[in-house]
C-alpha cells in the first residue's frame, strides 16, 4: 500500500482554508501518486495553534462538517486519510480531544493524543483532555497511529512498550512541531532510535508554516530500523511525498546532510523568512514598512525582508535627528541601494525641536512649572532622548495608516533580544510595530545573521554598519555599551539565565568574565522592564525560550525596586 505524506501548511482558526486546501490534495494525489492513503499533520484542519477557538462550540461544529465532507470525497475516490482535527472530550465537556480521524473507505475510528505536552509555547491541558486507553492500531497488517513524539519518549517509557506489546508492524506519527534552534536534528536522532528500538518502519508527518510566533518546520519523513531515510519531505515548505509500505521505497529521496536546517544560522534566515512570508499572506498584508535608521539591527530586518518578499514589497524609511552622525546617514542611503528598496526620507528635528520648546514653555499650568518649578535641569534626560524614538514611531505608524486598506502594510519593529531583556527599547518608538522578526536573536547573532545574508545575497549589508559601535544616537555620543554590558557577555547571561534557565547563581562563570554582579545587573534590569516585554509585538521564536507566550513572568511582584 502507498501512503502519501501531506506536509501542510494550515492557516489557525481558518477550518474553510483548510478543507479547501485538504481537499486540492486529495484530488491531485491521484494524478501524482500512486497513494491510496493519505497522512495529514497533527490539527490540520483546525490549525495547530487555533488557542481558544479549539474551546469554541460553533468551531467545533464547523471542524466536524468539515470532516464529513473530506470523508465524503475520500470515499468517492476509493481512498483512506488519516486527518489531525478535534472532537469532544470525553469526560471534561469544557474541553477537545485532539485526534487523528481515520476517514474514507477504511474510515470510522478516531484515534486520540494519549500524551498532553505543556511546555513552552505549547499549553495543551488548556484545550485537550488525554486519552488513557491505548486505541491506535489499526487492523493487518498492523499499523500503530500516535500524536506527537512526546509520547514515545523516556518519561512515557511504559505507554510505548505497551503500544508495541500490540505487535505492530509499522508506526505512523503525526506532530506539529515548531522550529528552534537544534530541534530539526534532535528530532531526526529521536525517530531513528524509535525505529530502531520497534524494529519497524516509522514515518512521522509534521505540520509546515508560521503561526504567529511560531513556525513549523516540517521534514516529514520514514525512517527505517537501519537508520536510513527511504521518504523525506522538504524542510520549510508544503510537500507531498508517498512510500510503499510494502516495500520500504521511496521517492523524492532528500539527502539530510545537505539541508541547510541543521546549521544553526542559515536555518534561523530560512525559519524567519518563512515566519514573515506566512503571516504577511495569512494576515493579508501586502507590505511591510521599517525604520532605517543605518544600524545592525534595521539592516538585517531589512535583508530579511527583501530576501523574504522581495524588493518591491518594501518600504524603509530614513528618520535623521539632532544627533543623527553623518557616517549612518550614509550607510542608511547605502543600504537601501543595495536591497533595491523604496526609501523615504523624514528629519524628525523641526518636530522634535518644537516638542522640546512646547514642553519647556513656561506658565501657571504648564508641566515645566507645575513639576519642575521652572527648572529644566530636573527633568529626567530620557524624556528628551525617547521623544525622539517615540516620533519616529509616530512617523511609521503615521505611514501604516495612510497607506490604509489599498495598501495594507505592515510595520516592522527592529529590536534584537539583548535589548528586549534589559529594557534598552522605547515603548511606543523604536517598539512599535506588527511584528519583530530578529526578537528572538541575541545581539551576536544578529551579527552572524547579517554576515550569512551578505554571503548569500551579495554584500547587501554596507561593512561599515557592520564594523560600527551600534548606537541609539538619541544623546551626543552615544554607544549602547555606556549603559549595557559589553554583548558578548550580556548575550552569554541571556543564553544561560533565559534560554536554558539557570538559577543565577550558576550563571556565574569567573573563568569567562562573567561575575555575580554582571549576573545581578543583568537580572535587575530583566526584572524592572517585564512591563516593556509585555508590549511589544510578537516575534518568530528560534530558541528554546524566546519572549512572549512560551515565558510568562508577573509585572507586580514587589521583588525589585527601581534605581
Amino acid at each position: 500500500m502507498n501512503v502519501l505524506m501531506c506536509q501542510m501548511n494550515s492557516i489557525a482558526g481558518n477550518v474553510q482554508a483548510n478543507l479547501e486546501k485538504m481537499l486540492h490534495i486529495i484530488k491531485t494525489s491521484s494524478q501524482n501518486s500512486e497513494a491510496s492513503f493519505l497522512v495529514f499533520p497533527e490539527l490540520a484542519l483546525p490549525g495547530a495553534c487555533a488557542g481558544d477557538w479549539f474551546l469554541s462550540a460553533d468551531f467545533l461544529a464547523e471542524c466536524e462538517s468539515a470532516l464529513q465532507q473530506l470523508d465524503k470525497v475520500c470515499r468517492e475516490r476509493g481512498i483512506s486519510a488519516l486527518v489531525g482535527t478535534i472532537r469532544p472530550a470525553v469526560f471534561d465537556k469544557t474541553k477537545r480531544r485532539n485526534t487523528l480521524a481515520l476517514i474514507g473507505q477504511s474510515g470510522g475510528a478516531f484515534f486520540d493524543k494519549m500524551t498532553i505536552v505543556s511546555e513552552d509555547v505549547s499549553d495543551e491541558h488548556r484545550y485537550f483532555e488525554a486519552d488513557s486507553v491505548l486505541n491506535g492500531v489499526w487492523r493487518c497488517p498492523k499499523t500503530g497511529f500516535s500524536i506527537g513524539i512526546a509520547h514515545w519518549s523516556d518519561r512515557n517509557i511504559l505507554s510505548a512498550e505497551s503500544f508495541f506489546a500490540a505487535r505492530i508492524d509499522r508506526v505512523i506519527l503525526v506532530g506539529a512541531c515548531p522550529f528552534e534552534i537544534g530541534s530539526p536534528e534532535s528530532r531526526c536522532r529521536e525517530l531513528a532510535e524509535l525505529a530502531r528500538k520497534a524494529q519497524v518502519p516509522v514515518m512521522f508527518v509534521n505540520a509546515i508554516g508560521g503561526g504567529d510566533h511560531v513556525v513549523y518546520d516540517g521534514g516529514s519523513a520514514v525512517v527505517l530500523p537501519d537508520g536510513t531515510m527511504p521518504a523525506l519531505c522538504k524542510w520549510l515548505e508544503e510537500d507531498c511525498v508517498d512510500w510503499d509500505m510494502d516495500t520500504s521505497a521511496g521517492k523524492n529521496f532528500y539527502p539530510q546532510a545537505d539541508a541547510a536546517i541543521f546549521d544553526p544560522v542559515k536555518s534561523v534566515i530560512d525559519v524567519l523568512c518563512l515566519g514573515l512570508k506566512d503571516y504577511m499572506e495569512k494576515c493579508g498584508f501586502r507590505k511591510v514598512l521599517l525604520g532605517n535608521s543605518g544600524g545592525i539591527d534595521s539592516a538585517v530586518t531589512a535583508a530579511l525582508a527583501v530576501r523574504a518578499l522581495g524588493a518591491k514589497q518594501v518600504i524603509a524609511v530614513s528618520m535623521p535627528g539632532p544627533y543623527t552622525t553623518d557616517g549612518t546617514r550614509t550607510d542608511s542611503d547605502g543600504l537601501s541601494v543595495r536591497l533595491g528598496i523604496t526609501q523615504l526620507h523624514v528629519p524628525i528635528v523641526p518636530v522634535y525641536e518644537s516638542f522640546v520648546k512646547m514642553m519647556s514653555a513656561t506658565g501657571e499650568a504648564s508641566p515645566l512649572t507645575a513639576l519642575f518649578d521652572g527648572d529644566s535641569s530636573k527633568i529626567n534626560k530620557l524624556a528628551n532622548e525617547n521623544v525622539q524614538a517615540r516620533l519616529r514611531g509616530t512617523i511609521l505608524m503615521w505611514i501604516s495608516n495612510a497607506l490604509g486598506s489599498a495598501v495594507p502594510t505592515l510595520l516592522l519593529s527592529t529590536g534584537n533580544k539583548s535589548e528586549a531583556t534589559v529594557g534598552y527599547c522605547t515603548l511606543y518608538g523604536d517598539s512599535c510595530g506588527g511584528l519583530n522578526l530578529i526578537g528572538d536573536l541575541t545581539k551576536c547573532m544578529v551579527y552572524k545573521v547579517a554576515e550569512e545574508l551578505n554571503r548569500q545575497m551579495g554584500d547587501v549589508i554596507p561593512e561599515s554598519i557592520i564594523v560600527r559601535a551600534p548606537s541609539a544616537e538619541l544623546a551626543p555620543g552615544q554607544k549602547d555599551q555606556d549603559s549595557l554590558p559589553p554583548y558578548p557577555l550580556l548575550d552569554e547571561v541571556i543564553e544561560r539565565l533565559i534560554v536554558e534557565g539557570r538559577r543565577e547563581v550558576d550563571v556565574v562563570d569567573a573563568e569567562h568574565g562573567i561575575d555575580d554582579a554582571l549576573v545581578q545587573r543583568i537580572a535587575h534590569m530583566m526584572k524592572v522592564s517585564e512591563y516593556k516585554r509585555k508590549q511589544v509585538p510578537a516575534c518568530v521564536r528560534v530558541t528554546a525560550k524566546a519572549f512572549g507566550p512560551g515565558r510568562r513572568m508577573p509585572l507586580a511582584c514587589g521583588k525589585e525596586k527601581r534605581k
